[in-house]
């Protein structure tokens, strides 16, 4: 195994992973902030966001599982797609607008850590 601490240059198998990595955590907060604007004005059901919500964080996981060699980081990774959702869900159930806001950011952060160790897997891989 790569040293963790060592910065590992991006190599052209590596490169197009790391953005189908980033495309997908993109489009996994995107969905989070329409669920966020739903919530906000109650334009949404509940169920309609729960699907949205699943479906997004199921295709970042998709990507992991495609892209992210299996490892302690990929596994990190997968958890961390969990949690988004859950968070989320936690969300749209908020009795109010600072708890939703809070599930939400922890929701982002969980989103954000689950980039950060695909990137790890591929570059340690």
């Amino acid at each position: 195994m790569n040293d963790p601490y060592v910065y590992i240059t991006p190599n052209e198998l590596a490169v197009p992973k790391y953005k189908a990595i980033r495309a997908a955590y993109d489009r996994s907060c995107t969905i989070l902030a329409q669920v966020e604007h739903h919530k906000e004005h109650g334009t949404k059901s509940n169920l309609g966001d729960y699907n949205l919500i699943g479906n997004g964080c199921r295709t970042f996981h998709e990507a992991i599982l495609l892209h992210a060699p299996p490892s302690a980081d990929r596994t990190a990774a997968e958890r961390c797609c969990r949690l988004a959702r859950i968070l989320a869900k936690e969300a749209v159930n908020a009795h109010d607008r600072v708890e939703a806001k809070r599930f939400m950011v922890l929701a982002y952060d969980e989103l954000l850590k689950a980039k950060m160790q695909a990137c790890a897997a591929i570059a340690l891989g």
